[in-house]
């Protein structure tokens, strides 16, 4: 389904349209990329990037957009939302031609309203927890399980073993487990440095 047309009349007015996205309104966002989308398929052909991106871009764009919004002290430098979220795009799509190495060559302008720091936390952020996630995956159950619920999800070894989210049934024996995880982890964590 296209947003675009039927939020035209709904989005008209920007302060609403801005207030609409920092609150997350789903049907702005939606129609905010697809305002972007012509945009967006022509800048990644320029940029000779696969077509298989496009919806990736999109979303970082607008997880990028949904942050710099909310952060206190935000004003709106450029007349319109649409006009900021097409360069963050841009600024998306091009770090995407640099982490795959493609061709394209053009530098990214910079602006003083979006920072080029913000896009990359956001990338350098995005690639630990992908990171972090591949790392838990390949150590398997229960260390996965163990250390996600000990470090990731931020329950105490009292609460793990109270609410019987293991199979262990004693706070020391989850420790004992979770020292041999953690020594398994620090070794895949070394042959993937």
């Amino acid at each position: 389904m296209h947003f675009f047309k039927a939020g035209k009349g709904i989005f008209a007015d920007e302060d609403l349209f801005l207030n609409a996205i920092q609150k997350g309104d789903t049907k702005a966002i939606l129609y905010l990329q697809d305002k972007a989308t012509g945009f967006t398929h022509q800048f990644m052909e320029q940029k000779r990037l696969p077509r298989h991106l496009f919806s990736e871009v999109l979303n970082d764009a607008s997880i990028i957009l949904l942050k710099k919004v909310r952060e206190p002290g935000f004003a709106l430098q450029s007349a319109k939302v649409s006009t900021y979220f097409v360069e963050i795009v841009k600024k998306v799509a091009l770090n995407k031609t640099r982490n795959r190495q493609f061709s394209g060559s053009d530098s990214i302008e910079t602006q003083q309203h979006l920072s080029d720091t913000s896009v990359e936390e956001y990338y350098a952020r995005k690639e630990h927890i992908e990171l972090i996630n591949s790392l838990l995956r390949d150590i398997s159950m229960p260390c996965s399980d163990i250390i996600r619920m000990k470090y990731l999800d931020g329950y105490s070894d009292e609460e793990v073993i109270n609410q019987q989210l293991s199979l262990y049934s004693t706070v020391e024996s989850l420790r004992v487990k979770r020292s041999d995880c953690m020594k398994k982890l620090r070794d895949l964590a070394r042959k993937h440095l």
